[in-house]
């Protein structure tokens, strides 16, 4: 009787630490970008994705910030079709990561970019992605803020310290010719909204 006590006790444990491991891996996937959380430091990024990023932008003007950028192939993102890049931005002051996620429908180089891909392609995508994020998160808010600038449909997820941005369009940000052409889809994790 002692030996059958014990041999449901070893199933029971064995069972509780399959089923702890899976939710913990379940939740870490729900991180638009798995395993990245905002706050995380530059040595921490570099320490998951390399330091052989293939683009860097610091901007001390407007939030003073360095951003880290990383090609990214179609099926890397999502499951998404489209080409892109993921991007690390880190308040330069104190550097810890205030936004990460992805900018996809880009191609050809970051100095002469190329949006290859139509405003159907990118809708479907959108669409895809917009159904993760959802059963992740729940129903995300829809919003109309940025339509005049091309932005096709729009949608944000509130978490407890982080928001979700997540859009798409075709001529994003066209305002007299500013970034004429700019077909692409943003998902972005962000602590500063």
């Amino acid at each position: 009787m002692k030996k059958s006590t014990m041999e449901n006790l070893i199933i029971l444990m064995s069972a509780l630490t399959l089923l702890t491991g899976c939710n913990e891996k379940k939740e870490q996937d729900k991180s638009i970008i798995s395993g990245i959380k905002t706050g995380m430091t530059s040595e921490e990024i570099f320490g998951i994705f390399g330091e052989e990023y293939d683009n860097s932008i610091t901007n001390e003007s407007y939030k003073n910030t360095v951003e880290y950028d990383y090609r990214v192939d179609a099926g890397e993102a999502f499951n998404t079709d489209l080409d892109g890049y993921m991007f690390f931005e880190f308040d330069s002051q104190t550097d810890t990561l205030i936004t990460f996620g992805y900018h996809l429908g880009q191609s050809g180089s970051f100095d002469d970019p190329v949006y290859p891909y139509s405003e159907e392609e990118l809708e479907n995508a959108y669409d895809s992605i917009k159904n993760t994020l959802s059963e992740w998160y729940g129903d995300g808010k829809l919003s109309d803020e940025n339509l005049e600038l091309g932005v096709k449909e729009e949608n944000i997820w509130q978490m407890e310290d982080d928001q979700i941005w997540a859009i798409y369009g075709i001529n994003l940000w066209a305002m007299e010719g500013y970034e004429n052409g700019v077909n692409e889809i943003v998902v972005s994790c962000s602590s500063e909204f």
